[in-house]
């Protein structure tokens, strides 16, 4: 009921889209290196990853307004320039002000002990991962994203954001433009995921084949080591395996 009665009674959407398109033309006149990120589709995710993301972000927040908000903005192009590291997110945001705000937001690597356990638990599963690869989703693996405080989604004390705004809030609508434009790339390539949290799953994958390619040749007793050794697992996966 509020997002329709907000959005129509006022005709948001048009105001908003205008009065940040006229605001990034004059801020990316002073600033030509900034990369204004925007999204065609209608819907904000049309994949799981992304699906689960944006479902996730009300567990950062008892507020659920601002995430309603930052939506709004986020399709009403309000973000001006958007970066992605190796475990941060760089933003900035055309608001209400003159000047836009910046948004930076820090997750924490997924600890070595909590890996190295999500790896024996997913070995042997590695068409799972040659579906990440390919940016699809194996459902036999849900658990590893969405389950607190295991997954590889972060948790609300894994996640800290900082906003140039005047709100005090933990997750204002500034940043919840930058967590739904974070969704939208995890949409289209979840390994960006794995970047976040500091681990490499190529890495991974290339250290599960070695091991499940020395199983399958201790049961067989060695007796026909080629079965294997001529296999280009590397064409396979796609990846460049160490020898």
């Amino acid at each position: 009921m509020f997002a329709t009665d907000w959005h129509t009674q006022y005709n948001l959407p048009y105001r908003f889209k205008t009065k940040f398109r006229r605001k990034l033309t004059t801020f990316q006149k002073k600033n030509p290196e900034i990369t204004p990120f925007t999204i065609t589709e209608k819907n904000l995710a049309s994949n799981w990853w992304g699906k689960a993301w944006n479902a996730n972000l009300k567990n950062y927040t008892f507020n659920n307004t601002r995430l309603e908000k930052g939506k709004l903005y986020f399709r009403c192009e309000a973000l001006a320039d958007f970066k992605i590291n190796s475990n941060n997110i760089e933003a900035i945001v055309l608001g209400s002000k003159v000047q836009p705000y910046n948004v930076q937001i820090t997750i924490e690597p997924i600890s070595e002990t909590l890996w190295t356990k999500f790896q024996k638990l997913y070995d042997g599963h590695l068409e799972a991962f040659e579906k990440i690869i390919d940016n699809q989703f194996p459902k036999e693996m849900a658990d590893i994203f969405t389950n607190k405080p295991i997954g590889l989604f972060p948790s609300k004390t894994q996640i800290t954001f900082e906003c140039s705004c005047p709100d005090r809030a933990n997750l204002c609508k500034h940043t919840a433009v930058a967590l739904y434009a974070l969704g939208a790339k995890i949409d289209n390539d979840p390994k960006l995921l794995f970047k976040l949290r500091g681990v490499n799953i190529l890495e991974f994958i290339s250290k599960s084949i070695h091991a499940e390619r020395e199983i399958i040749l201790k049961k067989a007793k060695k007796k026909n080591p080629k079965i294997l050794k001529n296999t280009n697992l590397s064409e396979i996966f796609n990846i460049e395996i160490a020898q």
